[in-house]
């Protein structure tokens, strides 16, 4: 039996990922419309089940800590979702290029599969004592604007308070505290795969900023669409801990920032497909109105086509084909500098963060800002 524990987390229904080593958990069952038979659930035992809502995958990770010995007892444990996990075999060729930060998008659970297999697992593991996530960065504003304006509904008051409670309840970390409050580099998805040790250590850190922040935020009655605030939060908090483990002294604790796989349905990459080409056209046409030449066109044409996998996003040729034609025949000048071309696969990163919010949205690239109007066809 592997002395290793990785929590798959599942909210909604959708394909099962199970190995040995793979388990699949169904969070905020305490309060979900249906049970999912085929997998365990966060809500026996010492549990936060019931306040899923605002702590997302947040609730499997507590009842994972509180019950420690009904799993048993794992000399490792870790968290990814259905649709996110690490790349630990680094043997296989990524399929499709790369978009934003770590991420690396497969169209099914199949073509997913090989890359976190319980052999690559258990080959990369027990080298370290902590693996997470590679850092995101936020090219454009601090970690505090980006969550006001990625995030439908949040609210700074959220962000602003949970910094005071860090400091309340965990002085000694200034220095990383600091950082999250005004830099723009963080690690997100609440994944990783730590040994007991730190991941208990973790857990005692943790929890009480987010208890201690959620009776806050109760008591100011702060109104916030984004119920999910505590799950955001947590993000930070792996942040701040990873940070103060790389500064302790990395030869006492061997990490590892992994790359990410991110699965992808077909039916849901063919509903975004005339959501895309919406959202360049007018790209395009909020920049037509710059002058440029025409091996500067060309150069933009390049670099569309290199950035971004329309051809597997899209899943059609011909509307790949359109989409270059309409880049070609605009008058266009996105006044990208060489320093900032890294930072433009963000922007698709945005598309779909949004794709579900169908409501107006101000973006962000290049140091644009536009509106785009996230209309479904």
């Amino acid at each position: 039996m592997s002395n290793i524990k990785i929590f798959i987390t599942y909210k909604d229904r959708h394909t099962v990922i199970e190995s040995s080593i793979l388990t699949p958990i169904q969070t905020g069952r305490a309060v979900a419309s249906e049970v999912f038979k085929d997998m365990i659930g966060d809500d026996t035992g010492e549990n936060i089940s019931s306040r899923n809502d605002k702590y997302s995958e947040l609730s499997a990770m507590y009842w994972v800590w509180k019950n420690y010995n009904k799993i048993g007892n794992p000399e490792y444990v870790g968290f990814m979702h259905y649709r996110r996990q690490f790349v630990f075999n680094e043997t296989l060729g990524l399929p499709y290029p790369q978009w934003i930060a770590s991420y690396y998008y497969i169209p099914s659970v199949r073509e997913a599969t090989p890359f976190f297999s319980d052999d690559a697992i258990e080959g990369i593991v027990p080298q370290f004592d902590y693996l997470a996530p590679k850092y995101s960065v936020t090219p454009f504003f601090d970690i505090r604007q980006e969550y006001i304006e990625a995030i439908p509904g949040s609210k700074g008051e959220i962000f602003d308070t949970f910094i005071q409670v860090c400091r309340k309840i965990h002085p000694e970390w200034e220095e990383e505290i600091s950082k999250v409050e005004k830099g723009n580099v963080v690690q997100v998805c609440n994944m990783f795969v730590m040994k007991k040790e730190l991941f208990f250590n973790y857990c005692n850190f943790a929890f009480p900023v987010l208890f201690e922040l959620e009776r806050r935020i109760d008591e100011m009655k702060i109104v916030t669409k984004e119920t999910r605030f505590l799950g955001y939060m947590a993000e930070k908090l792996q942040t701040m801990r990873a940070d103060k483990i790389v500064l302790i002294n990395t030869t006492n604790y061997h990490y590892w920032q992994r790359e990410t796989s991110v699965v992808h349905d077909v039916q849901h990459c063919d509903e975004m497909n005339s959501y895309c080409v919406d959202v360049i056209n007018k790209l395009l046409d909020f920049t037509s109105e710059q002058n440029c030449t025409a091996a500067e066109k060309q150069d933009i044409v390049n670099f569309f086509s290199r950035s971004f996998p329309w051809q597997s996003i899209l899943k059609k040729r011909c509307l790949y084909n359109r989409l270059i034609a309409d880049i070609k025949d605009k008058d266009i000048l996105l006044r990208i500098k060489a320093e900032k071309k890294k930072y433009v696969p963000d922007f698709i990163g945005r598309i779909f963060s949004i794709v579900k919010n169908p409501k107006g949205k101000t973006l962000y690239l290049l140091g644009f800002k536009f509106k785009i109007s996230c209309k479904r066809r």
